[in-house]
């Protein structure tokens, strides 16, 4: 091969992977000074999994009925979950201004109850649900009969927000 036809390779190599990075920025958002990369989809199915089975087993020691994941209040936890974490802020009322019960119409949900816990800073999710347990309004949302349904959202540093429902 030509010395040439070698530059010509190592340019069209050095194109194309630069071609390829830009590709893939533009398929996934950026991400702004401050902001993390969210939680990959298969750890947060894991996790929320694990939330609702502790959640469930405080209810049914009480003989409460067991909640049922819901994708829409999921939905409306993770992008909440998400909204805190890139924006740095920890609260129930979203910077927008939006409350849960905003954000799970927006998801299609139509409640005649419902609630939400929010936890961060604990590194396991038996903590997160026994620190909700150790609190009176959290321990509440989690022992209320009426609600029959659960969505959990997951952020990085330990962010868990929970949304209780029950449909009309």
């Amino acid at each position: 091969m030509s010395k040439s036809a070698s530059k010509h390779r190592r340019s069209f190599s050095v194109l194309a992977g630069i071609m390829g990075l830009a590709l893939l920025t533009a398929c996934n958002p950026a991400l702004g000074v401050g902001e993390r990369a969210p939680v990959p989809p298969s750890a947060s199915l894991k996790e929320a999994t694990q939330v609702i089975a502790l959640i469930n087993s405080e209810r049914q020691r009480r003989g409460l009925p067991m909640l049922s994941d819901n994708g829409p209040l999921s939905r409306a936890a993770q992008d909440h979950a998400n909204d805190m974490a890139a924006k740095g802020y920890f609260a129930h009322r979203g910077k927008g201004g939006s409350s849960v019960g905003d954000r799970v119409k927006a998801e299609g949900y139509t409640y005649c109850l419902v609630a939400e816990n929010l936890s961060k800073g604990y590194p396991t999710p038996e903590l997160a649900v026994q620190g909700w347990m150790n609190s009176e309004g959290h321990s509440a949302n989690i022992l209320t009969p009426e609600f029959r349904d659960i969505g959990i959202g997951l952020a990085p540093e330990g962010l868990r927000v929970a949304v209780f429902g029950r449909r009309c």
